[in-house]
């Protein structure tokens, strides 16, 4: 099977997530309630699972880390420079996360974090230990 491999061979990377996984069973009705939160602190978001991509520098692979190369005797002016963050994008060596984010817009630029509260959700999702993750899977396809 397909998902019980796929698991298997993420095993080693689920780990830097914690011990516990939540198993969303109503993506929609989890995306209204963030929605009406959001409204409710006054709030603008946008849902969406994240891209992965290779970096990319003048149409070849980019270096990651974080470093610039500039040429030895040139002026570089940065004072206008604009850098674009998109939060639905990271670089592919992060795919195995397969995430889904939620990026809020308060209002002001301010990135430290922020708690949502949608309320209750355990009537759309369920907590399991990252050890039982695949029956847990496997479970809420056979309910299908």
């Amino acid at each position: 099977m397909y998902l019980e491999r796929f698991i298997k061979d993420s095993a080693p990377q689920l780990e830097e997530f914690g011990r516990y996984a939540i198993i969303l069973k109503d993506v929609d009705e989890f995306t209204k309630r963030i929605t009406r939160a959001v409204k409710k602190q006054g709030y603008q978001a946008t849902c969406g699972p994240v891209s992965y991509r290779d970096l990319k520098l003048n149409g070849g692979p980019a270096k990651t880390g974080h470093h610039v190369t500039i040429k030895e005797g040139l002026l570089h002016d940065i004072s206008d420079l604009h850098l674009k963050r998109d939060a639905f994008i990271k670089m592919s060596k992060y795919s195995y996360q397969n995430e889904w984010r939620v990026a809020l817009c308060r209002g002001t630029k301010d990135t430290s974090a922020c708690s949502l509260k949608i309320g209750n959700i355990r009537d759309i999702a369920y907590c399991v230990e990252r050890d039982k993750l695949i029956d847990s899977i496997e479970m809420l396809f056979q309910t299908r």
